[in-house]
Formats: C-alpha cells, sequence, structure tokens
C-alpha cells in the first residue's frame, strides 16, 4: 500500500517564527514515523537557502532566488504571492498531495479555499484563534474545509458553537528534552549577570498586540510598589529581560525605554553573526560590540536571524518569572517552552492564553477593558486590554513569595508541559492522518472539462443577484465549491455599486471556466510525463 502524501503550507521550517516551529517539529516526527510521504511549500524560502539541505523531507520555495524575473516581477506585485498562491498550481501537480496542511492564520491562506485543484484533495486548517468574534467569511472557509483543528479548548468550542465541526485539538508544543529547568545561578555567572538577580523575562516580537510599552509601565510601577512595600533591595535586584527585534513593525523600545526611566533595569539580548554566540546586556543599541567579538557584529534576534533553540532553552531557563503581555494570543509557544524549564507564568487572562496560564504554573493579569478593532481595516476582533496595575502587583506578588512557593509554582508549570511535549501533540497529528483513507490517487483521473451551460437572455434578466452569482459558480463555473462567502460577498457588492454587469461578469466566469478547463488538461497530460516539472518547482 502506498504512503499518505501531505503537503504542509507554511513558513519554512527552519526559520524563527512560531508557524515555522509547529511545521518543523510535526513534520520531522510525521517523516520519522515512516508512514507518509511529507512535503512543505516553504514561505518565506528561496531555492538557494542554505538550510533546505538540512531538511529530509521535499521542500518547495516559495521566495524567488532571482534567477526567474517573471516569477520575481509576480512575486512582487501579488500580496499572496509570498504565502504561496502562485505556487500552490504547480507544487500540488508535482507533488499530488492526498492533504495539504495550512498552519497560519486565515489572511495567509484564504487562497488555499479556492485553489483550481482543492477538489483533489483533503484540507485540513489548524485553525489559530486569538480573540472573538469570529467573521463570517472566516468561519465559512473552516466549513469548507475537510478537517479542522485548534490550538486550544477554548478556540475549539468557539467554532463549536458556530457550526464548525471540529476534528479536535493540536495545540502547539514543547521539546521537553530540550526546554529543560536548569541551574539558573550558574547559567547566569556564564552570562555575565549576577546570579542573585531576579530575572523577569518575555520573548516576544516587537508588533502591535505585544504590548512592550505597557509592560515597561507595569514594570516601572512594579519597582515603585517595591520601594513603597519596604522592599527596595527587591527592586534593586529585579531585571526585566526582553528577547525581541528592535526593529520591527512595533514600537520605538528604545524611546519607551526612556519614557518609563528603566533602562538601566531592562536586559537585552544579542545574537553575534560572526561568532553564533549570544549575550544578555543592558541596550547598545540595534547592533553592538560582544564579549565574544572585537566587532559589532551582533543584533537583537529578529524571525530571521537570531539565537538557535538550544540557546534558547538555556536562556528561557534563567527566567525567575515569565511575562506575556499581549492584547490577544491563541497559544504562545515561549509560555510552554518557559513552563517546559520550570519558570512559572504571568499572562493575560484571555482567550487561549488563559487556557495555557491558569491549568498550571502560571498566574493570570486581570483585563482592564476590551478593544474592538476595525472590521475593514483590520479584524473586527475583541482585544483584551490588561491591567497595568494588577501585573504590576502580580509581579511583587510573585517576586516576595518564599523559595519553596516559587519552587512548587515552577514544579506545575513543568508538569503541565510535559503534557504538550512535541512527541505526544504529533501523536494527535498521526491519529488524525491515519483516519483518512489511503484512496486511489485522484491524480491521475481523467481530466474534469465542464462546459458552461447558458440560459436565455430573458431568463437571466429575472434572476436576483444573488441567483445570478449562485448560476454563474453552479452552471458557468460548474465548481460549485469555489463559491466562497467572502467572493459572494465582493460580487454583489460590486453588481450593486455598478462597478460590475451581469454581461462582464457573466464573460469573466466563462472566461475562467475555460481557464479550469486548461489546467485539467495540463494535469492529465502532466500525469503522463515521467521527468517534466513545473518550471516554478525548483529547489
Amino acid at each position: 500500500m502506498r504512503k499518505l502524501r501531505i503537503l504542509f503550507n507554511n513558513e519554512f521550517s527552519q526559520l524563527n517564527t512560531g508557524f515555522s516551529n509547529i511545521g518543523n517539529e510535526v513534520m520531522k516526527r510525521l517523516y520519522a514515523t515512516g508512514k507518509y510521504d511529507i512535503a512543505e511549500m516553504a514561505s518565506y524560502c528561496p531555492s538557494n537557502h542554505p538550510q533546505i539541505l538540512d531538511v529530509p523531507w521535499k521542500v518547495y520555495p516559495v521566495a524567488p532566488d532571482g534567477k526567474n524575473p517573471e516569477y520575481t516581477a509576480k512575486y512582487n506585485s501579488v500580496k499572496e504571492a509570498q504565502f504561496g498562491s502562485l505556487m500552490i498550481n504547480d507544487v500540488s501537480l508535482d507533488f499530488k498531495p492526498d492533504v495539504v496542511v495550512l498552519l497560519r492564520d486565515y489572511w495567509f491562506d484564504a487562497y488555499n479555499i479556492v485553489a483550481p485543484y482543492r477538489h483533489l484533495y483533503k484540507l485540513v486548517w489548524m485553525a489559530c484563534m486569538d480573540s472573538e468574534p469570529q467573521k463570517a467569511t472566516w468561519l465559512n472557509y473552516l466549513r469548507s474545509c475537510d478537517y479542522v483543528t485548534t490550538y486550544t479548548e477554548w478556540s475549539k468550542n468557539v467554532l463549536e458553537d458556530h457550526g464548525v465541526k471540529v476534528w479536535g485539538v493540536t495545540p502547539p508544543g514543547t521539546d521537553t528534552k530540550q526546554f529543560v529547568p536548569r541551574n539558573k545561578r550558574e547559567i547566569k555567572e556564564r552570562l555575565g549577570l549576577n546570579p542573585d538577580w531576579i530575572v523577569f523575562q518575555t520573548v516576544m516580537r516587537n508588533q502591535g498586540r505585544k504590548l512592550y510599552p505597557d509592560l515597561f509601565k507595569a514594570f516601572a510601577r512594579y519597582l515603585e510598589i517595591c520601594d513603597k512595600e519596604g522592599k527596595k533591595t527587591l527592586a534593586q535586584n529585579t531585571y526585566l529581560h526582553i528577547h525581541t527585534s528592535f526593529t520591527d513593525v512595533g514600537f520605538d523600545l528604545a524611546e519607551e525605554l526612556q519614557k518609563y526611566k528603566i533602562s538601566h533595569k531592562v536586559l537585552v539580548s544579542y545574537s553575534d553573526k560572526l561568532t553564533k554566540n549570544y549575550e544578555i546586556s543592558f541596550y547598545k543599541g540595534i547592533k553592538a560590540f560582544t564579549n565574544h567579538s572585537k566587532s559589532d557584529t551582533a543584533y537583537t534576534p529578529n524571525t530571521s536571524e537570531g539565537l538557535t533553540r538550544d540557546q534558547m532553552a538555556e536562556m528561557m531557563s534563567i527566567a525567575d518569572l515569565y511575562i506575556q503581555y499581549s492584547v490577544a494570543g491563541a497559544a504562545e509557544m515561549p509560555i510552554m517552552d518557559a513552563k517546559a524549564c520550570g519558570v512559572p507564568i504571568l499572562a493575560t487572562a484571555y482567550a487561549g492564553m488563559a487556557e495555557q496560564t491558569v491549568n498550571g504554573g502560571g498566574m493570570p493579569i486581570d483585563i482592564s477593558c476590551y478593544v474592538q478593532e476595525s472590521q475593514i481595516t483590520e479584524t473586527g476582533q475583541l482585544r483584551a486590554r490588561p491591567d497595568f496595575e494588577h501585573a504590576a502587583w502580580q509581579m511583587f506578588k510573585f517576586a516576595i513569595k518564599s523559595d519553596e512557593e516559587k519552587k512548587t509554582l515552577g514544579e506545575q508549570a513543568r508538569n503541565l508541559a510535559l503534557r504538550y511535549d512535541w512527541d505526544n501533540i504529533s501523536q494527535k497529528w498521526e491519529k488524525l492522518f491515519d483516519s483518512i483513507p489511503i484512496e486511489e490517487s485522484k491524480w491521475n483521473s481523467p481530466p474534469f472539462i465542464y462546459q458552461p451551460k447558458l440560459v436565455s437572455n430573458e431568463i437571466l434578466q429575472s434572476m436576483t443577484d444573488k441567483q445570478f452569482v449562485d448560476y454563474c459558480y453552479n452552471n458557468i463555473l460548474g465548481r460549485p465549491w469555489m463559491h466562497t462567502l467572502e467572493i459572494n460577498q465582493k460580487i454583489l457588492t460590486a453588481l450593486l455599486m455598478g462597478g460590475e454587469t451581469r454581461e462582464t461578469l457573466l464573460q469573466k466566469f466563462i472566461n475562467y471556466c475555460n481557464e479550469l478547463n486548461q489546467l485539467e488538461l495540463v494535469r492529465a497530460n502532466y500525469s503522463k510525463k515521467k521527468e517534466s516539472k513545473p518550471s516554478l518547482v525548483v529547489i
């Protein structure tokens, strides 16, 4: 019997992003079973990326490598191209997947719902949900999938309340053999830090929903509380360590540190490009000299360059308390990494973060208010504003705990993390894929050639706009599964506002039907060729 062929459409598995890490940890374990044929369509990865050679499964690079000017031009002009929209047809033809897996947010991968070869494979979407309410279009995407999994029980319950059938929960995990409790004092000394310092730590991107300015404000307030409560030595010995890029899409962190007058209390991670070492020090600028190099080759980390996973495991083990100060979070992976290191958690008590925090070794931050994003320019969802005063007092309550109490919290955190070990999470994915029957490949089936079914102009004009759009998908395109709620809304709006006429829309559908028929002929011919590959599928 042949193996199930699984294509992961995700960020390249060797990058330093959360989605990349999820894909890598799951794929390498599935590959190791020997039960599946695995491939990844790798966003942000050109064909000349050196780490492709480190991956045992097949990689289809998405990013241009400069060798194909035509593809580069298309890539730069189409927003979804960076997520694989230009590659999905060619990659699908070459790999012939039984299953395509999506691990990212809806706006990354919506094009997969209407991919021309979508009817030839099962579509699995790991729904990344960090807030409510869910847009109607997003719910519609999930309803059109064959299998839906979620990060948390919270998100599973939300989707099921909206009529989405959820297969199960496949949360992001952690490597509990790599992320382990270590001797904090010993590592602090080796890194040049005072072993008696209390370290509050966060590992977050510098982006809008990760509230670094508010975290700084809360930490400054914590220092004030220590002074007022007669714990000046505690204030003197407590430091905040931030592992983030100062040149990202969020805030001017250097300016915010100055604003709250805590530059002397905040430690920053630096990764040395030359020596591949890292250090933790006070902020020295975007790039800096380190103790390991005599040149300014050290930078604050980013998604493409930073610490190795081993270095991250060591670095996170120095923390006494890990803080996730964010307006929303689906299942923040650093939280579980910190718990695996035996580090207690302080996080916003909202959505997936609340579930991660309260289940063991965690302390919640109360919510001061909810802010709804614009439905036009953003998600339209409710974002939780953490109460900085409560956060500061939670920091203080933790800091004054006895060593035994802190140890107990750390043990609780570690015990919870063991349930989320990647080996356990991978077994959940195995269970899902093993439930999908291996059928005779549809990729070698006869081409689906559809002839548009035209009706009289009189009948066309008697239809409502909605009936007309339904007719175009069902009778002109002949592919009703491509008719999504989002597309429906856009077309109806265009008809209503006069941006489209029925005549021009009808011709567009006829033309698109012809294009899809041609793709079906390409598929049928491609299956007969043994060595030919689409021009854009390059490794």
